[in-house]
């Protein structure tokens, strides 16, 4: 008698859910999502957009000048308002298009297979391999994974406390604008870099957290290999980019005003096209001093920081403004210890508000100081290394 042979999605799981093959199979898809994001398309995009924005703001500029505008008013409504939010939305392709593969992924059940091949090695920190899902969902938004972990449970407890290592679509940009900006030749060797040194973070989190240990997704609870809905997927990319262009049409937006404001005012509250002689510098000269050890103990950066706290996508804003002047002030090792703090320093506003929300306020508090506290430790030593390895530059 002959031997059924096994249906096509038996003998996929049976290849996709064996660790010798379905692990390396796991980071080979990883690294082509990162690859397409960040490198290929979403790249392409998103200096194709970055080009009309700037062409938009040369226009607008010249159109304001024409109307009789004043210097003052021209430079803080173009260079300074449409500047910072034109650096943040330039990156909403590369979020967009790495949203978009790991939903498509989701979607075609792939990711179900990816949490069961993971499963072992995740109970190897109490965990099952359910949590690959959280954490990849928060590549996108931590808010939204926190959203995904259950109440109560002590593994998506971990799970959030290993977020904020997790560079979503806010703190992406901000790494690919710093990359493009110290280390031009080797950007992409620098953001993996950091992609690493994140992913290290994250699995030592997850080592350190008290968690319960969890039983393992079966084979048979997987859900069926589909197609993806283009239908549901393009809208779910319409609801990602109007949340993302919401974001920065207030946050962004406004930090980028009150920036800008506080850059062009004197504490006597006249304008000045000094910024050594602005409020801001003033404040953020009081407050710089505390990353002298980290080697970027300078108000532009100490400005930078303190508005990315409310959106990591501010910062990008900030840089802008700042314009090559911050830059300058950056040797090799001090490039590596501000990109090292800017990453992994506090979780921005909207996390610390979910956590809140789900586990209480003393919890977010202490995510606060636990990730501020590991990020200045962390930017010291990169800062000494870096420092010895770059001949004291």
């Amino acid at each position: 008698m002959k031997r059924k042979r096994p249906s096509l999605r038996i003998a996929a799981d049976r290849l996709l859910c064996r660790p010798g093959f379905g692990i390396p199979f796991f980071f080979a898809v990883l690294s082509a999502v990162f690859f397409l994001s960040f490198y290929g398309i979403g790249d392409t995009l998103s200096r194709f957009l970055e080009s009309v924005l700037l062409r938009w703001g040369k226009l607008a500029a010249e159109a304001f000048l024409r109307l009789g505008a004043s210097a003052f008013a021209v430079r803080f409504l173009i260079g300074g308002v449409y500047g910072g939010l034109a650096s943040a939305v330039a990156f909403l392709p590369q979020t967009l298009v790495f949203f978009l593969l790991v939903r498509a992924l989701e979607a075609c059940g792939y990711l179900a297979r990816a949490s069961y091949v993971t499963d072992h090695f995740f109970r190897r920190f109490g965990l099952s391999g359910k949590a690959v899902i959280p954490l990849l969902l928060g590549y996108g938004c931590a808010v939204s994974s926190v959203c995904a972990c259950a109440e109560g449970s002590s593994g998506d407890d971990a799970v959030i406390r290993a977020l904020p290592f997790v560079p979503c679509n806010a703190r992406l940009p901000v790494l690919l604008f710093l990359a493009d900006a110290f280390f031009p030749e080797s950007k992409v060797l620098f953001a993996v870099s950091f992609f690493a040194l994140s992913l290290a973070l994250i699995f030592l989190s997850l080592l350190l957290s008290p968690s319960g240990s969890k039983t393992p997704a079966r084979e048979e609870t997987l859900p069926p290999y589909r197609l993806p809905r283009g239908r549901e997927l393009l809208r779910e990319a319409a609801d990602t980019s109007r949340g993302y262009l919401l974001r920065a049409g207030t946050a962004v937006g406004i930090c980028c005003a009150v920036f800008s404001a506080l850059a062009m005012l004197t504490p006597a509250l006249t304008f000045t096209g000094d910024p050594s002689r602005s409020l801001l510098y003033r404040f953020a000269a009081w407050i710089a001093p505390v990353f002298r050890p980290l080697g970027f103990g300078c108000p532009e950066a100490a400005a930078a920081l303190i508005f990315g706290f409310f959106a990591k996508e501010n910062m990008i804003g900030i840089f802008q403004l700042t314009g090559d002047g911050l830059f300058s002030l950056f040797t090799p090792a001090r490039a590596v210890s501000f990109t090292a703090f800017s990453m992994f320093y506090a979780p921005c506003a909207s996390l610390l508000t979910a956590v809140a929300r789900r586990s209480g306020i003393t919890e977010a508090v202490k995510l606060f100081f636990r990730t501020l506290t590991i990020a200045y430790i962390l930017s010291l030593i990169l800062y000494t290394i870096s420092h010895l390895l770059f001949l004291n530059c």
